[in-house]
C-alpha cells in the first residue's frame, strides 16, 4: 500500500489535532503499550496500524485477492490506490446523501425550489472514477474476460466442486 494512501487516512482521522492526553487516550484504548515513552508521531502512528482508516481496510479487501492471481504488481499499486481512494470518497459521500437527502429547498426568486445536492453528483462521477478503476483489475463480470488471470497451481476452484469437476491430473 502506497504510504500517501496511509497519509490520507491520518489526515482523515486527525490524529495531529488532538492534544497529547487525548491522543494516549486513543493509544490506550487500541490496546499500545509504552505510550507514556513514546514520541508524539509514533504515538500516532501506532494509533493508525492499530485502527486502520477506511483506505487502508479497503486496500487490504482488494489487493490480497489481486496478488494472488497475480494480477495487482508492483508497477499497478499507485492504480490501485487511486481506485481505492475514489472508493472511500464515494462511501463518504453516500453516508452524507443518506443524512441530508438527496434535494434540499430553497426560497429564490421564484418561490421555494427543490434542488439537487452537489454531493450526489459528485458521488455519481466518483462511482464512476471507482468502477473504472475495478474494470482495468479484472473486478467486474464482463472485464474479467479480457484480463489475464493466472490460477494457482494445483489447486481446485471453489466453485469447481460445486459443479462436480475435479481438477485436472497431470
Amino acid at each position: 500500500m502506497p504510504q500517501w494512501l496511509r497519509l490520507l487516512d491520518a489526515t482523515e482521522a486527525a490524529l495531529d489535532e488532538l492534544s497529547l492526553a487525548d491522543l494516549r487516550r486513543r493509544a490506550a484504548e487500541a490496546g499500545i503499550a509504552g505510550r507514556s515513552k513514546m514520541a508524539r508521531s509514533e504515538m500516532e502512528s501506532a494509533v493508525m496500524a492499530a485502527q486502520p482508516g477506511a483506505r487502508e481496510l479497503a486496500w487490504m479487501e482488494l489487493a490480497p485477492p489481486l496478488e494472488e492471481i497475480e494480477v495487482l504488481t508492483n508497477v499497478d499499486v499507485h492504480m490501485l490506490a487511486l481506485t481505492v481512494d475514489r472508493y472511500v470518497s464515494f462511501i463518504a459521500l453516500r453516508r452524507a446523501v443518506a443524512e441530508l437527502g438527496e434535494t434540499y429547498e430553497t426560497t429564490g426568486r421564484y418561490g421555494l425550489q427543490v434542488k439537487r445536492r452537489a454531493e450526489v453528483e459528485i458521488a455519481q462521477s466518483l462511482w464512476e472514477q471507482t468502477v473504472k478503476g475495478l474494470i482495468e483489475f479484472g473486478m467486474t463480470p464482463a472485464s474479467r474476460t479480457k484480463v489475464e488471470v493466472k490460477p494457482r497451481g494445483g489447486e481446485e476452484h471453489a466453485v469447481d466442486g460445486l459443479r462436480g469437476r475435479r481438477p485436472a491430473s497431470g
